[in-house]
């Protein structure tokens, strides 16, 4: 048990899990301990996502054309699988390290549904119409 924010909880809840299969027996327990998932708690880098900002987020980079367009709950993501370490990892986006290799991610949509969306182009549309940072490129 540790603390956080004030509250007692189990260390492995607050930490990411390195890597996606362990390194060797030696190291296992630290590779592997610890949550699979992210949350993603703004937009834009600036904007704390609230059931109030993401009722009608008006999309302000313009990546894939997209500034100016209204997405809402169904559009943004709050939590998605999490990025693991290893060669050629790339930070959020899917990769050979992470949970579903580099096939795609699950994102738990902030109207409560869950995607399932395909890496590469689908992946950097679906990313940017939730995140608003402007990605084109891995």
């Amino acid at each position: 048990m540790t603390t956080f924010l004030g509250r007692g909880v189990l260390a492995d809840l607050i930490v990411q899990a390195p890597y996606r299969r362990a390194r060797s027996g030696a190291t296992q327990n630290q590779d592997l301990r610890g949550v699979s998932y992210e949350i993603n708690g703004f937009m834009n880098w600036t904007t704390r996502k609230t059931e109030r900002s993401v009722q009608n987020w008006t999309h302000r980079s313009s990546a894939f054309g997209l500034k100016g367009q209204v997405f809402g709950p169904k559009d943004i993501h709050l939590v998605f699988d999490g990025d693991r370490q290893g060669t050629g990892a790339i930070n959020n986006y899917p990769d050979r390290n992470d949970n579903h290799g580099a096939v795609g991610v699950n994102f738990l949509m902030c109207d409560s549904s869950v995607k399932w969306v395909k890496g590469g182009t689908n992946y950097l549309i679906a990313y940017e119409k939730s995140q608003d940072e402007d990605r084109r490129s891995p």
